[in-house]
């Protein structure tokens, strides 16, 4: 689904309201993680989908649907303006005097190396590089180093001219250890998705996550005896 493609089938719909707007998005996600020396399942994901927005009268209703297909969408803008319809003289807020908007721009992460073009055996081989130089010392129980990979398309366009086309592309690693010393319990990581960054396979090396997996190996592995009373730190 591109830009053009979404223009085709907006234009398609009928024009029985005041205003009317339609985004569309695709999420596609692939996951990997290395856990105690074991690659685990892989995630793979993809959803899509439409959102229509239809103001009618003062009122304004709205309808999303997964299914892609031209009656599917016709369907949804039906639901919507119903919508719009009923609540034209039941709004708290006339929905008439929104200014809509009508410009048009579009945005794409700008030059990365896709995840995608590595081979399955490079990916678990970086991966369980990673995860070994997690483990250390006989205190660390638990350690793992995973990636997730995530790209997103939005699209926008509406009946006042409006047309905005958006790439995103995410690339979010994370690396975790889990250290035991008698009733202390120790936890280091990357803060879950909190490295969550626009870019591709680069930001590994630009991290220099090698280097990151021995110094939170190297930080847990003294924690549980500097700090005898945190049963969890992270």
């Amino acid at each position: 689904m591109d830009l053009e493609s979404l223009t085709h089938h907006f234009q398609g719909l009928p024009t029985s309201h005041d205003h009317c707007s339609l985004r569309f998005v695709r999420k596609c996600y692939q996951s990997m993680e290395v856990r105690r020396n074991i690659l685990q399942p892989i995630g793979n994901e993809s959803d899509s989908g439409y959102m229509l927005s239809v103001y009618k009268n003062g009122g304004y209703g709205y309808a999303a649907t997964c299914d892609l297909r031209p009656s599917s969408l016709r369907q949804s803008y039906e639901i919507a303006l119903k919508r719009a319809e009923y609540t034209a003289d039941k709004s708290i807020f006339d929905y008439s005097k929104l200014a809509a908007a009508s410009t048009q721009g579009s945005y794409k992460t700008s030059k990365y190396k896709l995840w995608g073009d590595i081979s399955f055996s490079d990916k678990v081989d970086l991966l369980t590089m990673l995860n070994e130089k997690l483990k250390t010392d006989p205190k660390i129980v638990e350690w793992s180093a995973s990636l997730l990979d995530i790209n997103e398309t939005h699209l926008f366009i509406n009946s006042s001219g409006a047309a905005y086309e958006q790439e995103f592309q995410f690339f979010i690693p994370n690396l975790e250890v889990y250290a035991n010393d008698g009733s202390d319990t120790v936890h280091r990581s990357l803060k879950g998705r909190g490295f969550a960054k626009q870019g591709g396979i680069e930001i590994i090396e630009n991290m220099n996550l090698a280097k990151i997996c021995e110094e939170i190996s190297s930080d847990v592995k003294w924690t549980p005896l500097s700090r005898p009373k945190i049963a969890l730190y992270k």
